[in-house]
């Protein structure tokens, strides 16, 4: 099921900046840099030094930058070609976070709204959330198009309202694209993105489980590009001077997103934030005292109303890996079990992305969320010069430093 919101896009020469509104609050912020490749972003690339013990080869995107191409991630029509210093094309499975290198392929897919087209598979998959009666008559369509051409063709639910003809210009356009790549791969110097600004935020967006309600953008270039994506969305274009996300209060509720602790307004409860690189821990601080209570009840009142600002936290800070929070103690197991049930439900459409595992003999819940992206605070801030990231530096007083020998000769000097 796909959440309708508000999507506010932000473009300069740099990076691509995309916030997600739901009912007036930021849900979701995402930055893509020019400079970084992304997922489903297309590279004309050099093949490098092969990896035996990995089964795998170093690939180079940029000058000075390196990938990882897995030979199972190569089509086998094309094995044969994959030695050092061949010219290939591939696609950014996952860019590379936390200092690892891009993982990439060679099974490169093409994806428009309605479609998926990937050249070197073969056959036709349709969503079964499509009727079956709409189902037969795609297949149809799309067999006598294709023939005999090569390439796999799946059909997105999105599909089931939407004419031949408009499937059929898709597949094409989708198809023309490879055949224009293919062209550049011996044209074009190597290494280099092909992806341009318009096709990766195209495929930001098309990953998403959001049907944008409303579109704000503070330019007019792709202004027709965003209505043929999206044509029931309400659209309009921000020139102001004032910056589009300071005039429509973006920035306030980023900057919010990006300190320690947040507070929700209904009862008060505290949310703290420890990031490290091991692991995410979240403090959850009793706010109302619910004095008609149990102080368990009141634990467990607390804990289940932290839940919606938790989990809204933990999306928009992009919060990944290991992540431990520390619920106000409930001592009753089946309060436990409510609160793990309820946080299951939150997350449940992220699907594997998100796994959480039930609570430690400590009484944290502990989770994982797959890492698709950089968090908000590595993205936005930086470690302190003084403190090297701790957020301690040394006090004053440094009377641990010396003896009583050299305190005494210092009084005496006095």
């Amino acid at each position: 099921m796909w959440t309708k919101m508000d999507v506010y896009i932000q473009l300069n020469s740099m990076s691509s900046h995309i916030a997600y509104m739901n009912q007036g609050r930021l849900s979701s912020y995402v930055v893509l840099c020019e400079d970084e490749p992304v997922e489903y972003d297309i590279y004309i690339g050099m093949i490098g030094q092969k990896i035996p013990g990995m089964n795998a080869y170093i690939v180079k995107y940029k000058k000075k930058k390196e990938a990882l191409l897995k030979r199972k991630d190569i089509p086998k029509p094309l094995q044969s070609h994959c030695t050092e210093g061949a010219r290939i094309l591939f696609q950014i499975l996952k860019p590379g976070l936390n200092k690892k290198m891009p993982l990439v392929t060679m099974n490169i897919q093409y994806r428009s709204r309605f479609l998926i087209w990937i050249p070197y598979e073969s056959g036709i998959f349709i969503s079964k959330k499509i009727p079956k009666e709409i189902r037969v008559q795609i297949h149809k369509k799309l067999q006598e198009q294709k023939k005999e051409g090569k390439g796999c063709l799946v059909v997105r639910t999105e599909a089931k309202q939407v004419s031949d003809e408009v499937l059929m210009a898709e597949y094409l356009l989708l198809k023309q694209k490879w055949q224009v790549h293919q062209k550049r791969l011996t044209a074009k110097e190597a290494p280099q993105r092909l992806t341009n600004t318009w096709e990766r935020l195209e495929n930001h967006l098309l990953l998403q489980n959001r049907i944008p309600k409303k579109i704000v953008v503070n330019t007019a270039k792709y202004k027709k590009n965003l209505a043929n994506l999206f044509p029931d969305a309400d659209l309009s274009t921000y020139l102001g001077k004032t910056p589009l996300f300071i005039y429509n209060h973006i920035a306030e509720q980023l900057e919010q997103a990006l300190k320690n602790t947040v507070q929700a307004e209904s009862n008060g409860v505290r949310l703290i934030f420890h990031e490290t690189e091991a692991a995410v821990f979240i403090d959850i601080n009793s706010g109302s005292s619910f004095m008609e209570k149990t102080v368990e009840m009141a634990a467990f009142e607390n804990n289940k109303e932290s839940i919606p600002l938790l989990t809204e936290q933990i999306r928009l800070r992009n919060l990944s890996g290991v992540i431990f929070i520390d619920f106000i103690n409930m001592k009753k197991k089946e309060h436990q079990d409510e609160i793990l049930r309820r946080m299951r439900k939150a997350f449940q459409k992220e699907g594997k992305q998100t796994e959480i595992y039930g609570f430690t003999a400590l009484g944290f819940l502990e989770m994982r969320r797959t890492r698709v992206q950089r968090r908000l605070s590595e993205i936005f801030l930086e470690s302190c010069s003084t403190c090297n990231g701790q957020g301690r530096i040394f006090k004053a007083d440094k009377s641990h430093l010396e003896s009583d020998d050299y305190s005494k000769s210092m009084h005496n000097k006095t």
